[in-house]
């Protein structure tokens, strides 16, 4: 099976090489404790991914539209779905009914019909009756199943609970009132969602008028609520990777594990690059790196002696063969990128899909682990002497070959007794930024994109060269850390140093 394969695009009805059933019937109902449990197991009878969340707590009051949507992007991450960098439901108005159809389609990706969405009673958020949030949440979930493939079960003691419809404005609500001047300043009554102007009357006289104020009677209620301090960031996506690192207690499978990596880890670290502050964000990243620093490292002593590992950068050359039996590949090549870590990776994996020409596919994309240390003389050095290097390793040194060549282009190199590819592009790069400033590791996270387009096109430059039925595996040999000043440093076991991207592009007609 081709892995998250990048082919060209498929029929509708197909992703990936998955055949895809119908999509479910969309539908709103209010059930019995009873009739739920028959009705879940109907929906998962015919395909639905099934969401089941247990009675929203009375501290969740206000922020339903959060609440679920954690309990859907958990149980896509742990099917393996891709992960969304969306502005989550509650960021801007009419968000929700966005963010569910990209969550819809993400589970259809993975071979689901739609999703059913199984809600306890919402009795502990109506105190005395749910919020205008929560309200407009229950209001789209509704919208969203008449025509899209979302099921919504609720508890149908929640029929009588009291809620809130769209807000109104006072000029419809009072139309027998007059505007008045207060103080000289004149306020005009708009319609929701408008934009309000604040016209000064002095002020006004000199042909000026002050700032317009774009808000909503919603948004305006909430800073009056918060004493003009901000409830939520532009997106608190992060919130829902926060939650899966946390639920991440004690031995993980492999693959749950990657999932987690890919779809929790890696967007927090740009998110805390970028400049989120929040305190548990910070927290739960810190002791996600510890807690997999201390079992790396524990745990790699230990390779050599058992075999009991995961797929190291030293099984690139198995991992292309594997490949090109698959795909019926004449000629087999393996290029390493040097600090390709995973982000870094995407992006280039991204750029080769939008540039390459006809006749390249991308046939499957993994992860590898790094040896530790996470240097690239370790990682050749595993490469050219296999499991010896993990039972006997030789001294690491900093390798000084690079002085004098061009950076840029692929070089051929020998590791024992096989030839690999090299691209150095990435470290020479990095080195290049300019020093770390006020601006932390913005600067490098901004800086990934420009160095992954420079990659893609040495990459593509060289597939150009290669022959057809050509399978060639691209892969990082390590990745690298960027601390809160910015500085770049690589040959730890954190998660960003030790996993690395995986991708297999083959050249020729793909069967």
């Amino acid at each position: 099976m081709q892995e998250n394969g990048r082919t060209p695009p498929l029929p509708a009805e197909h992703h990936a090489g998955i055949a895809l059933r119908p999509p479910l019937d969309g539908s709103l109902s209010f059930v019995s404790r009873e009739a739920r449990t028959e009705a879940t197991a109907e929906l998962v009878a015919r395909g639905a991914l099934l969401v089941e969340v247990s009675s929203p707590p009375a501290s969740v009051r206000g922020r339903l539209t959060d609440y679920l949507d954690e309990q859907i992007e958990r149980e896509l991450g742990i099917r393996g779905a891709k992960p969304s960098y969306d502005t989550p439901w509650s960021a801007t108005q009419g968000s929700t009914v966005q963010r569910l159809r990209d969550q819809l389609d993400r589970a259809r990706a993975v071979g689901s019909t739609g999703i059913a969405l199984s809600v306890g009673t919402l009795a502990q958020l109506a105190a005395p009756s749910l919020t205008p949030e929560d309200s407009a949440t229950v209001r789209s979930l509704a919208t969203s199943s008449e025509t899209n493939p979302l099921a919504v079960l609720l508890d149908e003691g929640d029929l009588r609970l009291n809620g809130y419809f769209d807000s109104r404005a006072l000029s419809t609500l009072l139309p027998s009132v007059d505007i008045q001047r207060v103080q000289g300043t004149e306020r005009t009554l708009v319609p929701p969602y408008e934009t309000e102007t604040v016209v000064d009357a002095k002020v006004a006289e000199k042909g000026e008028h002050r700032a317009t104020i774009a808000a909503s009677p919603l948004d305006a209620a909430r800073v009056r609520a918060t004493v003009g301090i901000p409830a939520r960031s532009q997106s608190d996506m992060w919130r829902s990777w926060v939650v899966q690192l946390e639920a991440a207690r004690g031995p993980q499978p492999l693959s749950a594990f990657e999932r987690l990596f890919v779809s929790s880890y890696m967007p927090l670290e740009t998110a805390l690059a970028e400049g989120l502050k929040d305190p548990r964000a910070m927290r739960t990243h810190d002791a996600f790196r510890a807690a997999f620093e201390h079992m790396y490292t524990d745990a790699f002593a230990t390779f050599g002696a058992t075999g009991r590992r995961p797929r190291l950068v030293m099984d690139a050359f198995d991992v292309a063969t594997n490949h090109a039996r698959l795909h019926h590949a004449r000629t087999t090549h393996v290029l390493v990128v040097d600090a390709m870590r995973y982000d870094l990776g995407v992006i280039v994996r991204d750029q080769i899909a939008l540039h390459a020409r006809a006749g390249v596919a991308l046939t499957s994309e993994s992860l590898l682990w790094s040896a530790l240390p996470s240097t690239t003389f370790r990682q050749l050095e595993t490469l050219a002497r296999g499991m010896d290097a993990l039972r006997a390793p030789l001294g690491d040194e900093d390798s000084d070959s690079l002085r004098g060549r061009s950076t840029d282009t692929v070089r051929r190199m020998r590791v024992g007794s096989r030839e690999l590819y090299t691209l150095d592009a990435v470290p020479a790069m990095l080195a290049a930024l300019p020093a770390p400033s006020a601006s932390g590791a913005a600067h490098v996270v901004e800086a990934l994109r420009e160095i992954g387009e420079n990659v893609a096109v040495t990459l593509l430059r060289h597939l150009t060269t290669l022959a057809p039925r050509t399978l060639l595996l691209v892969l990082g040999d390590h990745g690298f850390t960027v601390d809160k000043r910015g500085n770049v440093t690589h040959g730890g076991a954190t998660p960003e140093e030790v996993l690395v991207p995986c991708f297999a592009y083959f050249v020729g007609e793909l069967h």
